[in-house]
């Protein structure tokens, strides 16, 4: 008996062996990985609201891109939410109160609450109008799971980190749609302009240590 199990632990032993390699060799791409996103960012302080922010360095927010991801971070970790902006620029003002993203063939819906978001004329003549959603992954996972059972409880987190994720994993350009009261007004956005947003997405699950689903 002491032979027999001594005999399968030396046959099991290289198979302990690789796979702690393949641990320690995992663990090490994702240093180097948040190494090479932590130089695409930068740390932005508010002094009044004692906050720091992680945001993008290309981050063209708009006009390029009517979309944005960003962080508060905290001794080197991230906050428990996302932050997920919308933009709308233009010559006219929208006013949109809903907008809708073609993404890989499926829609996605939000609608903006006025009392949540910032509308301001910039410098330059144009018009832009800014919405804000703070998500928490945590919430939006446990509503998946337990959507049924919790009720409204992480919903809003839910579907704006389902568009998210549809953001960060969709290799093609997208449409974007904002509705206001008597306007329409239709954007496409090239996927190249989508890599800050990817990048940030990613920078923020790797230093909070979750996967992305």
């Amino acid at each position: 008996m002491k032979k027999t199990l001594l005999t399968t632990l030396f046959f099991m032993l290289p198979l302990v062996g690789t796979y702690a390699q393949e641990q320690t060799d995992s663990l090490q791409q994702v240093a180097e990985r948040i190494t090479i996103l932590s130089r695409r960012h930068t740390i932005e302080t508010d002094a009044f609201e004692n906050t720091t922010t992680c945001v993008n360095k290309k981050c063209n927010f708009p006009p390029d891109c009517p979309v944005r991801v960003e962080f508060d971070i905290f001794n080197g970790k991230p906050s428990n939410e996302m932050m997920f902006d919308i933009g709308f620029w233009g010559y006219d003002w929208c006013y949109w109160y809903k907008v809708t993203f073609l993404i890989d063939g499926k829609k996605y819906c939000l609608t903006f609450n006025e009392n949540d978001g910032v509308r301001k004329v910039n410098s330059n003549a144009t018009i832009s109008e800014m919405c804000r959603y703070y998500v928490i992954p945590i919430l939006a996972e446990m509503h998946e799971q337990y959507g049924k059972k919790i009720g409204e409880i992480g919903k809003d987190d839910y579907d704006v980190y389902c568009l998210m994720l549809a953001l960060y994993i969709t290799t093609s350009d997208i449409k974007i749609r904002f509705e206001g009261k008597d306007k329409i007004v239709d954007r496409d956005v090239k996927n190249k302009w989508l890599k800050p947003l990817k990048e940030t997405f990613e920078y923020y699950h790797l230093l909070k240590g979750i996967p992305i689903k």
